[in-house]
């Protein structure tokens, strides 16, 4: 008797001895689970699909953002470029000038001179006339 109670009862699970299946009983029940086990990987399939989209649009958008960012970086790039190059115009006129400036300075205080030399010229003259 010991193995008809080993054959009829299902360890693990209460409610004592149940009818032993049919093999086509135990076909079904392989189907079903497996059936269970597809719909569970489709499931995953599913989730996995999505989240790869959601990645893949958030990973379009950061390209499409440092493509932007680039093209501003080169823009200013260039902007400085034309603001140094500005700048050095600038700075060679500026030296120009100034060295023009030392020029006529420096003309201005010759003629100064000559021209006090002349007056007191002019001056002894005069009081040379005069006497």
């Amino acid at each position: 008797m010991a193995d008809e109670g080993g054959e009829n009862s299902n360890p693990g699970k209460s409610g004592g001895p149940k009818k032993p299946r049919s093999v086509a009983d135990l076909r079904a029940a392989r189907e079903s689970r497996a059936n269970e086990a597809l719909k569970m990987k489709d499931e995953q399939l599913r989730i996995l699909t999505e989240q790869n989209n959601q990645l893949l649009g958030s990973l379009d958008q950061a390209e499409e953002e440092a493509n932007s960012i680039q093209m501003e970086k080169l823009a200013v790039e260039e902007e400085n470029r034309t603001l140094r190059d500005t700048n050095f115009e600038v700075q060679s006129k500026a030296r120009a000038a100034d060295a023009q400036l030392k020029k006529v300075q420096s003309e201005v205080s010759d003629k100064d001179k000559q021209l006090k030399i002349m007056t007191d010229q002019n001056s002894e003259l005069l009081r040379l006339l005069e006497t």
